[in-house]
């Protein structure tokens, strides 16, 4: 499974350049083009001249995987479009049409995206909360279709965990919905017919629309939402945000997808090492200068991990494996969910010899070296983290340092259970203990496995390439941490993470203190330093798309949507305000917004260009 973006950077005759996206037709054409593309690709695999073996690979560069979080690509300022798609395999052994009512076909077999909210290392699937959709009912006449997930955080707080996504439009794009009508997401229900001997391919995919700013959602959810009889995709009364701002975490996400075979569910707690029908893509890149200054070799990415449980005998651990990290780096884990004093303390009475220090109350540090293992305390539900890798200076332009983080946790059976044997079994048994004598047919066995795994790249080169992408990404981020609301666990992550960036922005040569927060990571008057004309970001031209109220239901701005697919928000409590772009709004009037360069870009006038032919200011 692979994330794709969609931009202006194909070769010709590649998939994008046979299948445009463009801006004027956004999300309608966003979500034709993936399903042509799945159309395309099942069963050779093939659209055109591009390959999913070949063309797609897991390099974040302009021919693989790289997923642009903004709405606008800095580096060619037209919009950004993602994708993800992935190949689903089956191998039959029976003839594939026996007499009737007998069939090998398997008859809508759906696959539901969803993505987390940053790197992470649990997948469990557990249908009540993170892999949420409505039931399961009669095929065409109650189709079925996934659910945001939700789930009670280590704080206590519910909050929306993963949001799934689609190959058609989603139910509502502006305002309060029911997940549940959310129309069948066609594409991606397919029946497969299996031939004997041989591989069927099938494809799916989705458009991954968490840059947009339209989808909302709330950070929290209504008590007792939690069942698949009703799903929010937002919620009256509660802070509604876009995908970005109530969602994303990190610039790359745990993307996971889940064949959703009605005749063949998913075990409870099965996760993506243990079933073959959950596959994801769990790979993050974060580039450093070559050397550059202490500051801007710091490379910090958001993650989450699951709090040990305490129906286990023994706390989960990170095995953290550093590949080629080179000498005398050091690497620091924050996990405000959890107390440093008390990992330190599992660590002392674990481990013979470890490498683990207290920085601050909630942040541990450590040399890379080859591998390290850190103890997860006992608590409830995800722990958000922020890991900082610090590089020491031996590193080269070119260079990929690979950092793979695994949660091991507890794997408790007995033998005596019918279809069980641990040689056979796929759960990457490490070791094997037994709690009283081998002569005992009912001994319990116990052995550690891999619950689940990220990887992030750190990929070194020339500092002049990474200014400008940083600052962007500052904007962005500096925007989304000011709506994370203080209850929430991702607050305090947040706030760390931005500060981090500011200190890369500086190492890079830029001023941290001069970028302004922005839902589209756009930097006013920063149109000389990235080849741009400065004078055309005094007007905005393009229609109104949406309307920001905040928590308590008061009018705090408007969204434009240009014709190039930029997507920008502008402030004001102001009752005219409201009622000009309300009215814009509802009759599709084109719109100029005047603003000035001062930092946060202040509206001079708003100009409706088409009110019954004539232009009112």
């Amino acid at each position: 499974m692979f994330g794709k973006r969609v931009s202006d950077f194909y070769p010709a005759g590649a998939v994008a350049a046979q299948y445009p996206v463009t801006a004027a037709a956004a999300s309608a054409a966003a979500t034709a083009y993936i399903a042509d593309v799945i159309a395309r690709l099942t069963p050779t695999g093939t659209a055109g001249a591009d390959s999913f073996d070949t063309s797609l690979t897991e390099a974040e560069d302009a021919t693989g995987g790289v997923l642009e979080y903004l709405q606008v690509n800095p580096r060619t300022h037209k919009a950004a479009f993602n994708f993800a798609i992935c190949r689903v395999r089956i191998r039959g052994t029976t003839p594939p049409y026996p007499p009737p009512p007998f069939t090998t076909q398997a008859s809508n077999c759906r696959v539901f995206f969803r993505a987390f909210q940053a790197q992470n290392t649990d997948s469990t699937f557990d249908p009540s909360t993170t892999y949420r959709s409505t039931p399961i009912g009669v095929p065409d006449v109650t189709p079925r279709v996934p659910l945001l997930g939700v789930q009670a955080d280590s704080m206590g707080q519910d909050e929306v965990v993963t949001i799934p996504f689609l190959a058609v439009a989603r139910v509502n794009l502006m305002g309060v919905a029911d997940l549940t009508t959310q129309p069948p997401d066609a594409p991606n229900v397919q029946t497969i017919s299996p031939q004997s001997g041989s591989e069927i391919d099938t494809y799916y995919g989705c458009w991954l629309d968490m840059n947009q700013p339209t989808p909302l959602l709330p950070q929290f959810v209504k008590a007792n939402d939690f069942d698949n009889a009703t799903g929010y995709f937002g919620t009256a009364g509660f802070d509604i945000q876009s995908i970005n701002a109530a969602f994303t975490r990190a610039p790359h996400q745990c993307l996971i997808a889940e064949i959703a075979f009605d005749d063949v569910p998913i075990p409870h707690n099965a996760d993506s090492s243990t079933s073959d029908k959950l596959a994801q893509r769990n790979l993050a890149y974060i580039d450093g200068p070559n050397p550059g200054v202490p500051g801007s070799r710091r490379m910090p990415h958001p993650f989450q991990i699951r709090a040990s449980s305490a129906a286990t005998r023994h706390v989960d651990e990170l095995m953290i494996t550093w590949g080629t990290t080179p000498p005398g780096s050091t690497a620091s884990i924050y996990l405000p969910g959890a107390s440093a004093s008390d990992i330190l303390g599992l660590a002392d009475a674990m481990y013979p010899y470890h490498t683990l220090t207290v920085q601050d109350p909630y942040t541990i540090t450590t040399p890379t070296g080859t591998m390290t293992f850190v103890p997860i305390p006992r608590s409830t539900g995800f722990i958000a983290g922020l890991l900082t890798v610090d590089l020491s200076t031996a590193v080269r332009h070119g260079d990929v340092h690979t950092v793979v983080v695994r949660q091991l946790t507890d794997v408790r059976q007995f033998p005596g259970i019918a279809g069980f044997n641990p040689k056979r079994s796929k759960l990457s048994a490490q070791t094997t203990r037994r709690t009283s004598s081998a002569r005992q047919p009912s001994a319990i066995l116990e052995w550690r496995r891999v619950l689940g795994t990220f990887q992030i790249n750190l990929t070194i080169t020339q500092k002049e390439k990474l200014l400008v992408p940083e600052e962007h990404r500052l904007a962005l981020f500096k925007w989304i941490a000011d709506g994370v609301l203080p209850e929430s666990r991702w607050y305090p992550v947040m706030q760390r993470y931005v500060l981090q960036l500011g200190s890369r922005v500086t190492g890079f040569g830029g001023n941290p203190t001069e970028i302004p927060p922005s839902p589209t990571g756009h930097i006013p008057g920063a149109g000389d330093r990235d080849g741009r004309d400065p004078d055309e970001h005094d007007r905005v031209t393009g229609k109104v798309v949406g309307l920001v109220f905040d928590r308590f239901g008061d009018f705090e701005g408007f969204v434009v949507e240009t014709k190039e697919g930029e997507v920008r928000t502008f402030r004001s409590r102001e009752r005219r305000v409201l009622e000009l772009v309300t009215r814009a709004l509802e009759e599709r009037i084109l719109i100029t917004v005047v603003h000035g360069r001062e930092p946060h870009g202040q509206m001079r006038s708003i100009i409706l260009r088409r009110a019954r032919g004539r232009g009112t200011e």
